[in-house]
């Protein structure tokens, strides 16, 4: 896996990993993801998008219909990210390439998937989700990701 390129240590930044869940948001909820994350924490983030999650979007954008449209707009949003190659473990799909992504980056995850986030949690994981559809909430920030 390669190193993101703007974690010096003169310019450290908070890195935050993106759910294609997340990135599909603002077309359902009308929610800038990248305003909102900036809001919500301190320092200025590294937005970074790790290679299972882009192929999900891909995979999802050839199903069609209004979901495969989203993952469309989706993928063009993502542009705005850093792409980090990163291999799922063996046998796992997006989901548990993040928490390994997470874990080995110091990484946010932002993401909608409930189920995603609550395994995030349980191994202490920093969490970004929409509350009420109309709000970004941080879950769980700890020191070591500042």
């Amino acid at each position: 896996m390669s190193e993101p390129r703007d974690t010096g240590t003169r310019d450290a930044r908070i890195r935050v990993l993106l759910d294609s869940s997340f990135l599909m948001m603002p077309f359902k909820f009308r929610i800038d993801p990248f305003k909102g994350i900036e809001e919500l924490i301190s320092k200025r983030p590294a937005f970074l998008l790790i290679s299972p999650v882009k192929e999900e979007l891909l995979r999802i954008s050839k199903g069609g219909g209004r979901r495969g449209s989203m993952a469309d707009l989706a993928i063009k949003l993502a542009e705005r990210c850093e792409e980090v190659p990163f291999e799922p473990p063996e046998g796992g799909g997006a989901d548990e390439a993040l928490i390994a992504a997470s874990r080995e980056l110091k990484a946010i995850v932002a993401t909608n998937d409930s189920a995603l986030r609550k395994k995030l949690r349980n191994i202490n994981v920093p969490v970004i989700y929409l509350r009420g559809k109309s709000r970004l909430c941080l879950e769980g920030m700890e020191p070591e990701y500042l």
